[in-house]
């Protein structure tokens, strides 16, 4: 899965991902296992928030 640059990546537009947030959560273990990009907070706090996305993927 790539990393979250603190942006919301040019591929994701208008698409639906699977992500990993910095406490653990992982929305590939829950329904929906993906959510709109387009929607998501894709910034990264100061300091780190536990809701921070760490890690996305494109929906399958």
């Amino acid at each position: 899965m790539p990393r979250n640059e603190g942006m919301q990546p040019g591929a994701t537009k208008g698409k639906r991902v699977r992500v990993r947030l910095r406490n653990g959560y992982d929305s590939a273990n829950y329904d929906p296992p993906h959510w709109p990009a387009d929607t998501l907070r894709w910034t990264i706090s100061t300091p780190p928030h536990p809701s921070d996305i760490l890690a996305w993927k494109l929906a399958d």
